[in-house]
């Protein structure tokens, strides 16, 4: 291969590398509770500002929008918008897969260039080539988040609107934040092989935002979320050392504030692995938390999964099944859902 192929190579690697995988989780500090032993100090509140678009001119940095949905028809969906940029320097990236029965259709991904790009610094609103791909605002009846996504690739497209069901919240992590907005219903239509198709469904949305070596901090990741009627945690393990790393998990409980869990409290445990493109990664895995107030005992196993290689990184997104209960002070929900989980290891 020619040097300037390799190295246009290693450019679109970096751009998808950050654009096909969930944000990483760093350090967080929290208090714990001595009497409850959940997390009470409350998480930073996000405006409409923290979810727009972000320029700096120092060094260059990987900004990333991504939404997913699970449908109540079998199918299901994933879209993010990636930006790699330094000042007025740009790339972005733009991917949509959309699965029927968790089996992902071919993917379809646009590349735009240097001044293609276009973002509000003031609210989430994203265009690509002058055309609109992204709206978000703040309801001021509901005080509800509000997003329309609006793509189309070839054959296929995403129509949607995303109104949220729980609060968001964002957190400074190891060169950069995390944005979080857990629950949304989700209405609309996609398009395969050109025939529309009525959806709804729940879905979910985050935006991180981060310098280009922050990925290279870690040893890779493991994230979902486990949601009942009005109960959603958010969790990930983010390996720092081979057999070491920090966790997190997040709870939302519809429009009340989130709170953090004490890290002592939550136990990742993967019981099966499956071999994968010559990796070894979980099959089945579960989340428990118990302390005074909350309880989870949730398993998981993987339905199906979808491989990205990419330079020195190994990415899997996981369709999963979420089988369990929380319990919430004395309300408990049961848990039976689809959700979208994902896995990443490095080299």
């Amino acid at each position: 291969m020619r040097k300037n192929q390799t190295g246009i190579s290693c450019l679109l690697g970096i751009v998808i590398l950050v654009s096909v995988i969930d944000p990483v989780v760093g350090n967080i500090k929290v208090k714990t509770s001595v009497e409850n032993n959940i997390e009470l100090e409350e998480l930073t509140n996000i405006t409409l500002k923290d979810d727009a678009h972000h320029k700096t001119y120092t060094f260059f940095h990987v900004e990333t929008w991504y939404f997913d949905a699970v449908f109540t028809n079998n199918y299901s969906m994933a879209f993010w918008i990636t930006l790699v940029q330094k000042g007025n320097i740009a790339i972005a990236s733009i991917a949509l897969n959309i699965y029927e029965d968790t089996n992902r259709y071919e993917n379809r991904r646009k590349l735009n260039l240097f001044n293609q790009f276009s973002g509000s610094e003031e609210k989430p609103i994203l265009k690509i080539c002058n055309k609109t791909i992204v709206t978000g605002d703040i309801d001021e009846l509901t005080n509800r988040w509000i997003f329309n996504v609006s793509f189309s690739k070839d054959d296929q497209a995403v129509d949607l609107q995303y109104t949220s069901t729980s609060k968001g919240w964002k957190v400074n992590i190891k060169g950069g934040w995390w944005l979080v907005i857990p629950r949304f219903n989700v209405t609309g239509t996609i398009s395969l092989n050109n025939e529309k198709i009525s959806v709804s469904g729940e879905g979910y949305h985050d935006h991180n935002w981060l310098y280009t070596y922050t990925p290279l901090l870690q040893k890779g990741w493991h994230f979902g979320r486990i949601a009942g009627d009005t109960l959603c945690l958010t969790w990930a393990k983010v390996r720092k050392k081979r057999f070491k790393g920090d966790k997190i998990a997040i709870l939302n409980q519809g429009q009340a504030d989130p709170v953090l869990i004490d890290p002592n409290d939550f136990k990742l445990t993967i019981t099966k692995y499956m071999c994968d493109h010559l990796r070894r990664i979980p099959k089945k895995f579960s989340v428990s938390i118990n302390n005074e107030r909350l309880t989870i005992d949730a398993k998981m196993e993987a339905l199906n999964t979808q491989y990205v290689r990419l330079p020195l990184i190994n990415y899997w997104r996981y369709h999963v099944r979420t089988v369990g209960k929380i319990t919430l002070d004395g309300l408990t929900e049961n848990i039976d859902t689809v959700e979208i989980s994902e896995f990443m290891k490095f080299f």
